[in-house]
């Protein structure tokens, strides 16, 4: 593992996101909050995935600085969850989780040794997860800032959108984390064990592509599903190639 990579990686996670949930985002229009709810019922389920990877990451982890970037990712994740459970409970609305991602998350939480972990974790859940929290953010932040919105509508939009970008920050560490780590496992790895990542890698990329076909459309990001699965996709596929695989 790259060493200097990963104490930059360290000292970014020594103090973590700060995260606030806005106190009004019961005041924004129920269209609003119903999509927000949706979107925020699919991260929550992702983070309750990621906080029960990141601790069996830990279990499994062997080599001292790995641990101590798994140890410090297991407090991101449980901050992540808290800060998704309270900002659901703003807004009001109770909305189930995708079927499609029920499957994808639980079955990456399933993956039993180090490496087919952080492939999963850390290259297909996390890497979704920044990827969509970031293009998210992004977009709420617009939204906020339009001029005819009623102040508080928009102050909360984009109280909101500067908490998804702190967590799409974390997430970037995490991701960073596993392409290095999982790049130095497999160099450790034979011949055959190696073959047999890289077809675990194109089966994972492939799921992941098959469930974002599947996924709904959210009413405030219809216009842009499209855009949003494209530059998902083309990420995880380069990370993936960072690590030494070529996917389909």
């Amino acid at each position: 593992m790259n060493d200097s990579t990963l104490t930059t990686l360290l000292s970014r996670s020594a103090t973590g996101s700060v995260l606030t949930t806005p106190s009004d985002l019961g005041a924004l229009p129920w269209p609003i909050r119903f999509s927000l709810a949706d979107l925020f019922a699919q991260a929550r389920f992702g983070e309750q995935v990621a906080l029960a990877c990141a601790r069996t990451i830990l279990e499994l982890e062997n080599a001292p600085d790995a641990r101590a970037f798994a140890a410090t990712q297991v407090r991101d994740e449980a901050r992540h969850l808290a800060y998704f459970d309270q900002t659901l409970a703003a807004l009001r609305v109770e909305r189930p989780v995708m079927a499609p991602l029920v499957q994808l998350f639980t079955t990456a939480s399933r993956q039993t040794s180090l490496a087919s972990l952080l492939l999963a974790n850390h290259l297909i859940v996390e890497s979704l997860a920044h990827d969509l929290f970031s293009d998210v953010a992004k977009r709420l932040q617009a939204l906020g800032q339009w001029v005819w919105l009623p102040r508080p509508w928009g102050v909360a939009l984009r109280d909101v959108a500067g908490s998804m970008m702190s967590i799409a920050r974390d997430e970037s560490r995490h991701v960073a984390f596993g392409v290095l780590r999982l790049s130095q496992l497999r160099d450790q790895m034979n011949s055959e064990e190696r073959a047999h990542l890289d077809l675990l890698a194109n089966h994972w990329f492939s799921s992941l592509a098959r469930t974002l076909d599947q996924l709904p459309v959210l009413f405030l990001f219809r216009s842009v599903k499209g855009d949003i699965v494209r530059a998902v996709l083309q990420r995880c596929r380069q990370r993936v190639l960072d690590v030494g695989i070529e996917v389909a």
